[in-house]
């Protein structure tokens, strides 16, 4: 007896368990967003180190007169950083902010927010790819369209911020429903 298709994924358990929410219409939409934001912040805890954002916040706090400089020492960390899909994706942002004009935590925030945005969106791919091969299942697009829904409804900007803040090292908890009056949202 099978668990589900999302038990087969090969991916974090963060993200089955967004496959699983998002397969569910018994889910609402928010539950599948909140859902996203753990496995977001799984990943990012997993693959970030804080010394590795400690660099990222020193360049960007070097006072230079040509933001080539800060590009080429950002482009260098990729080095301390390789085989993670988010930091890659972060230092390309990085860059992106300092060539229009950003810096320090601003620069920062809105790469991680393009981080964030764009790893979701993969998962989100890697998902719907293997409902898409499983010939048995007909809500597909519905997956999709879930799954799309959440993204948007995430809120990125306050993700950063506690993910940037050393202090707290909380992650945060998927919300379960096992109340009496809790269940499917008519």
């Amino acid at each position: 007896m099978s668990d589900g298709p999302h038990r087969s994924l090969p991916m974090r358990p963060g993200w089955k368990k967004v496959a699983e929410h998002a397969s569910n219409l018994a889910f609402a939409v928010e539950d599948v967003c909140d859902a996203i934001v753990v496995a977001l912040t799984k990943d990012w805890r997993k693959e970030i180190s804080s010394r590795f954002v400690t660099s990222i916040i020193e360049i960007l706090g070097e006072t230079t007169l040509f933001g080539q400089d800060k590009i080429r020492s950002i482009l260098d960390l990729r080095q301390t950083i390789s085989g993670s899909t988010i930091g890659t994706a972060l230092l390309e942002f990085l860059t992106i902010a300092i060539d229009e004009g950003k810096s320090g935590r601003a620069a920062i925030q809105d790469a991680m927010i393009h981080a964030l945005r764009d790893q979701s969106a993969r998962c989100a791919r890697q998902v719907e790819e293997h409902y898409l091969r499983e010939p048995r299942m007909q809500n597909t697009l519905s997956v999709r369209r879930r799954l799309d829904k959440a993204i948007q409804a995430a809120d990125f900007g306050s993700l950063t911020g506690q993910l940037l803040d050393r202090g707290s090292k909380s992650v945060r908890r998927i919300k379960k429903h096992d109340g009496v009056d809790d269940g499917v949202n008519l």
